[in-house]
């Protein structure tokens, strides 16, 4: 039979034709309704709330664009050029150079690299006179999650009316590109292999400049994360709790490198090294697939609940003195409010002593860190009885400081003077302060956003001896761990009818600052 070249054709378009239209039913039938699906609950989260997602060529920040759209003159605000012209950020006629009532971009300066945010001064700041100076007004600094921006987040949270009702400035940090695109270098996540770019060193930098600009009342910023945000949120309340009073972290874990135990580990030496401690408030779901509740080994991540107990052993919380103020099916909460440990830090040299120990029994025995199944890890963590020698050398320490010399600190020269450079911003803001009668008196009632959600009902007792700690511990040493469970709640910033996070976030910090206009 002889074949023709037309037959030969036929058959190659017939084969087409037919390759064609599998591919497209493939396409149709299993693609394209899980793009469908994929883009039409991420354009809802971007339009409802925070984002954080994995984007490997996400599109960079444009500074530029963000101040055309955002300021005045459609220019870039400098903070070093603001900082020289602003006399006394607290003195008497002094208005705030960055407009009231709208969100300004602005460019800071670390370490001789611009960095970028956007800033909220709400109309509610003190307006000062020739004879009245201005109120010190607490500050939120917020951190957003993996791929997400500075200008959304703020806005997406509705930090912004809260920020009117009770008069705190708001700042929103914007990321770096990384691998993974923009992103914050808080440990084993996400998308940065070392020390560079130094977000703590950023952040520091936020609060300090914000602090010359503004009457920030330093005793009462705050850090607020979600995600890779809340992750970085947690290594500023480990590494720089003498500048964040307080942290917030949704969806977030302590992942210090190398991560997993020893990232935990790795923040008790540096929080036990520091007189400062940190309130820090939680918020997880038990279904989060991006940072799992039972811990990711691979990435680096400790289970939620293995982070909460850290944090409660690491500022010395009262593990017995706890309350729950909010048990619904899905959101329970528990608050630990007996945390008072900065007078109890062993030294660095006794720190590193039980760390070895610690190290020591482990290799013996041959266990490692971690074990299980990947991503249902359990954590080990530290041993309470170096826990305990850990107090104890702390307890001896404070002793021999406060009782040994007729109750006076005589013998803490050299500490204070290292501990005046760390605090030096907040002792010129400590001077200002104090002229205004600060008073310390808890924040009660219904907050803007948050209806009859989670009102707060104090089940507090007083604990034995607790007045006499009051008096013994400086408040720097005073702190607040609390945590929320989301069951079945996944990588998200919780915002329904019976929870608010926003609002929760903002009754935390009433909690642990006794008030945002004490």
């Amino acid at each position: 039979m002889k074949v023709t070249a037309e037959t030969m054709q036929s058959t190659e378009s017939g084969y087409v034709r037919r390759m064609t239209y599998w591919v497209l039913s493939l396409l149709a039938v299993v693609f394209l309704p899980l793009y469908i699906y994929h883009h039409h609950t991420l354009f809802g989260a971007v339009a409802n709330g925070p984002v954080s997602r994995v984007t490997l060529l996400d599109k960079p920040l444009d500074p530029l664009d963000l101040a055309r759209r955002l300021n005045p003159e459609g220019k870039p605000i400098y903070m070093k050029r603001i900082i020289a012209a602003t006399k006394d950020s607290c003195g008497a006629a002094a208005e705030p150079p960055i407009p009231k009532g709208k969100i300004t971009a602005v460019t800071f300066s670390v370490d001789h690299t611009e960095r970028h945010g956007v800033v909220y001064v709400p109309n509610s700041y003190p307006t000062t006179t020739d004879t009245r100076s201005a109120t010190p007004v607490p500050m939120l600094v917020l951190f957003h999650g993996l791929n997400d921006d500075c200008e959304h987040f703020m806005t997406a949270t509705g930090f912004v009316p809260y920020a009117e009702q009770h008069g705190f400035v708001l700042v929103s940090a914007c990321g770096s590109q990384g691998y993974l695109g923009t992103a914050w270098n808080s440990g084993t996540c996400c998308g940065f292999s070392g020390d560079k770019p130094n977000d703590v060193g950023f952040a520091r930098q936020i609060v300090k400049d914000m602090s010359q600009v503004v009457c920030v009342e330093e005793r009462k910023v705050m850090a607020v994360g979600f995600s890779n945000g809340a992750m970085l949120a947690e290594v500023l309340a480990c590494e720089a709790p003498d500048v964040f009073r307080a942290a917030a972290s949704i969806g977030g874990v302590v992942e210090m490198r190398p991560g997993n135990a020893e990232g935990l580990l790795r923040c008790t030496e540096k929080v036990r090294a520091k007189r400062h401690r940190a309130s820090v408030l939680m918020v997880h779901g038990t279904r989060d697939v991006m940072v799992p509740w039972d811990g990711n080994r691979l990435l680096g991540f400790p289970p939620a609940e293995a982070n909460l107990g850290e944090w409660v052993d690491r500022n010395s919380c009262w593990a017995d003195e706890k309350n729950t103020t909010i048990h619904t099916k899905k959101y329970v909460n528990v608050i630990f409010s007996h945390c008072n440990s900065a007078a109890v830090v062993a030294p660095e040299d006794a720190v590193a002593g039980i760390r070895a120990t610690y190290q020591n029994k482990m290799n013996s025995r041959g266990a490692p860190f971690l074990s299980g199944a990947a991503g249902a890890l359990a954590v080990c963590p530290m041993p309470s009885s170096f826990r305990t020698q850990a107090r104890l050398l702390g307890n001896l320490t404070y002793s021999m400081k406060h009782h040994g010399r007729g109750g006076k600190d005589k013998g803490e020269d050299g500490q204070e003077r290292d501990e005046e450079k760390e605090d030096d911003h907040h002792d010129k803001r400590k001077k200002k302060s104090a002229r205004h009668g600060h008073k310390h008196h808890a924040e009660e009632g219904r907050h803007r956003k948050g209806g009859k959600r989670h009102r707060r009902r104090s089940t507090h007792k007083k604990s034995p001896g607790e007045e006499v700690q009051r008096t013994v511990y400086d408040d720097s040493a005073i702190s607040q761990i609390e945590f929320v469970r989301v069951e079945g709640g996944g990588h998200s910033w919780p915002e329904d009818n019976e929870f608010s996070t926003t609002d929760y976030i903002v009754q935390f910090g009433a909690r642990v600052f006794h008030g945002y206009n004490a």
